[in-house]
């Protein structure tokens, strides 16, 4: 046990315990806040890197409401990677994207390889996709490009529009 108020090192740290055991940082009833890797330079904070298999676990505990803050302090871009070319990201519960009041872009699939973006695919209950749908402004959506193709696979659609259309079933 170290109980002070301050821990410094002018080289590595290294804070271990023993083989299958906990290393604890904080108390279970702290309040406050505990910083890691806080500087004005240019800084890693490797969590979980070691070459086995490892799962980090952030804000997980249940009883109340938890809330990540990743990238929001910076004034400038922020890049967030989330897996690789062959992870499997999966989320759980409502999720926000792009859902700033400031003018963005979202780029989904951008990429050169090939891709297939599925919305609202998989399992049997009915899904509901909007896009555009705000009313209070003039919204363009555009699917496709002029070599595209576009199909409409459903037994029974419907374009019902308060403005101008045009449909063209080309075959």
């Amino acid at each position: 046990t170290l109980d002070s108020t301050s821990l410094t090192s002018d080289g590595a740290l290294t804070v271990k315990s023993a083989s299958s055991s906990i290393t604890l940082i904080g108390e279970t009833n702290q309040t406050g806040a505990i910083t890691l890797a806080s500087s004005s330079e240019t800084l890693t904070l490797n969590l979980g890197t070691g070459t086995g298999a490892t799962t980090v676990n952030i804000a997980n505990g249940t009883g109340t409401a938890k809330t990540i803050n990743i990238g929001t302090g910076a004034s400038t871009t922020n890049t967030l990677f989330i897996g690789s070319g062959s992870s499997t990201v999966s989320i759980d519960g409502n999720l926000n994207l792009a859902s700033s009041t400031s003018a963005l872009t979202l780029n989904i699939a951008n990429g050169t390889g090939a891709h297939t973006i599925n919305i609202g695919t998989g399992g049997t209950n009915a899904k509901t996709i909007n896009l555009g749908t705000a009313a209070n402004t003039l919204n363009v959506v555009t699917i496709g490009a002029a070599s595209s193709t576009i199909a409409f696979t459903s037994a029974s659609w419907t374009v019902t529009t308060a403005g101008t259309s045009t449909i063209v079933n080309k075959q």
